[in-house]
């Protein structure tokens, strides 16, 4: 159910990460924003997400290597990784499939294809 479900966004752009929260807490679900991805593992240990939407390309250390890390960690590996990317192509795709995502989106800024994949990644009715 949306109301309970905990999603962790992770993005190094503060106006992409509060647009995001603003949407997806409009539609029911609780948010943990994380702006640097040198505190995901952290984070993710202490708030236990049923989901992380994670930016593929930040500056401290990329999207690919944090979920590489988070598959690898025994506490978070169940939990599934959406990444999330301006610039989506066939490479960054395979790459982050690899690295450990469980899906890929585009920030192409439209919710309802984000909240498909959300949907069926934590195994919730379709979004209407």
């Amino acid at each position: 159910m949306p109301d309970q479900t905990k999603l962790m966004v992770v993005d190094d752009n503060q106006v992409n990460l509060e647009l995001l929260e603003r949407r997806l807490v409009n539609r029911g679900f609780e948010v943990i924003r994380v702006s640097n991805a040198l505190e995901v593992l952290a984070k993710a240990k202490e708030h236990r997400p049923d989901l992380i939407v994670l930016d593929l390309y930040m500056p401290e250390k990329d999207g690919f290597e944090t979920a590489a890390e988070l598959k690898a960690d025994a506490e978070l590996n169940k939990i599934p990784i959406l990444g999330y990317t301006a610039a989506l192509f066939d490479a960054d795709f395979l790459k982050a499939k690899e690295a450990g995502c469980d899906d890929v989106c585009a920030k192409d800024g439209d919710i309802k294809s984000l909240l498909r994949v959300v949907h069926k990644l934590l195994d919730l009715p379709e979004v209407s």
